[in-house]
């Protein structure tokens, strides 16, 4: 259980608009086992599995008002990897995944009706655009490091790439 945060790379509606995302509520677990092990080096397996939501507004300097964005996603990513211990406290890992990403996307935005002076608020319609979102499988890899930096905590960051995305993610691992 986490906290998620998203950005746009793209522009949705070509008007050059940025999105505001909201941090909001996420969920994943995932299960990994190691198949072979030879010295420092280990080969093996993961699966993982994660849902989000993400709100925010969307906007461009020449709208009304900002789009209303919502985004309800579940990601699973399956990855094949090796990771070598490199020293007592640091680990690198690396390999191949095939990821699938099911979910909706929906843009709620205001229009004006005619051209009332003053504009109220009486004077805009609210329209929404669904978007459902099924692909997969996309192939990529990641690679990451693990080092322990103290006995009581572990600083984990990775980069993945795909040919439709990219991402860095780091965490601080508490364990007990």
């Amino acid at each position: 259980m986490g906290a998620t945060r998203a950005d746009f790379g793209d522009s949705i509606w070509k008007a050059g608009e940025e999105f505001d995302g909201s941090t909001d509520f996420t969920i994943g677990g995932g299960a990994k086992a190691t198949l072979l092990e030879h010295g420092n080096l280990k080969l093996g397996v993961v699966l993982q599995a994660n849902w989000s939501r993400f709100d925010g507004k969307l906007g461009a300097s020449n709208w009304f008002a900002d789009d209303v964005i919502s985004m309800d996603l579940a990601e699973l990513q399956i990855a094949a990897g090796a990771t070598q211990k490199w020293s007592e406290s640091m680990w690198i890992y690396g390999g191949p995944f095939v990821y699938y990403i099911k979910g909706e996307f929906e843009d709620t935005y205001s229009v004006l009706r005619g051209t009332e002076q003053p504009i109220l608020a009486s004077a805009l319609s609210d329209w929404q655009y669904s978007w459902q979102i099924d692909q997969g499988p996309l192939y990529g890899f990641f690679l990451g490091a693990k080092l322990q930096l103290t006995e009581d905590s572990i600083l984990n960051i990775e980069y993945q790439y795909s040919s439709d995305a990219s991402a860095f993610g780091a965490s601080l691992i508490l364990p007990y």
